[in-house]
């Protein structure tokens, strides 16, 4: 069991806690892109997750340490996989000039 966590700096709700359902989750995707549009929809979602990204980066402390790769996926594996919010499972981190790409797995 790790000991990386996403700080709780933003309590949502107080009885059921800040998680919910893949299920519903996926649910709100498939509603957006049917209002939007895929393409629409994708670029919604892309940049939202690229802005939750940046926030997760800072909470756990990642923004512009310049860890190995190796590193950043034990860290985000421990926050997002399976012992953290089980958001997705990462599978490599690909630096190239500014830009990260985190290639992941088991996503919505």
């Amino acid at each position: 069991m790790s000991t990386v966590a996403i700080p709780a700096t933003n309590q949502w709700r107080s009885e059921l806690g800040d998680f919910s359902s893949i299920v519903c989750f996926k649910a709100l995707v498939v509603g957006t892109e049917e209002a939007l549009g895929e393409k629409a929809a994708a670029i919604a979602l892309i940049s939202a997750g690229r802005q939750r990204g940046r926030q997760v980066a800072n909470q756990l402390g990642l923004a512009g340490k310049g860890l190995a790769a190796e590193n950043m996926i034990a860290l985000l594996q421990a926050a997002l996989g399976k012992e953290g919010t089980r958001l997705c499972i990462i599978e490599k981190i690909v630096e190239t000039g500014e830009s990260i790409a985190v290639y992941c797995r088991e996503t919505i």
